[in-house]
């Protein structure tokens, strides 16, 4: 995912690099997160909750770490010139965010929510989208298919 932003945002991306960051920036708070859901090792009753508590963190981690080198590349950040600190500090926040984005979507996929009982999407926040996947597709980021799949996602959201 790194990669592909660093792409979107014309940046070098440096394998060896990329990987130390984005394990030093999650490291603490997934170690931090784990401990808490140690409860999934207790006898009767972590069987059930271990599934949801990994989905729900990998989830939110990578929500997390996407939308902080995101927030660092737009500012014309590079993978050189980062405040490790600050993109932690952003990551953290973000993946509090990601936690609370990620239950929504489960409970969505509980209820058996359709696209009709979704809310519906503005037309110009549409067309805003719509325009990021253009270039996104234009950029090779996303092939001819799933930019079609996502643009039919998105126009079944507008409102007849």
């Amino acid at each position: 995912m790194v990669r592909q932003l660093c792409k979107v945002y014309d940046i070098d991306f440096e394998e060896t690099r990329g990987k130390a960051l984005i394990t030093s920036i999650t490291a603490s708070t997934l170690a931090r997160a784990g401990a808490r859901s140690l409860v999934k090792a207790l006898p009767g009753i972590g069987w059930m909750i271990g599934g949801v508590t990994v989905s729900l963190f990998a989830g939110a981690s990578t929500y997390g770490l996407g939308k902080a080198f995101q927030k660092h590349l737009a500012a014309g950040g590079t993978l050189f010139n980062l405040d490790l600190s600050a993109l932690k500090q952003s990551y953290r926040d973000l993946f509090e965010k990601g936690k609370d984005i990620v239950k929504d979507w489960k409970k969505e996929e509980g209820t058996g929510n359709s696209a009709e009982s979704r809310p519906e999407t503005k037309p110009e926040e549409a067309t805003d989208r719509m325009r990021e996947l253009a270039s996104w597709r234009e950029q090779g980021i996303l092939t001819e298919e799933e930019f079609q799949r996502l643009k039919k996602a998105l126009l079944d959201q507008l409102p007849v």
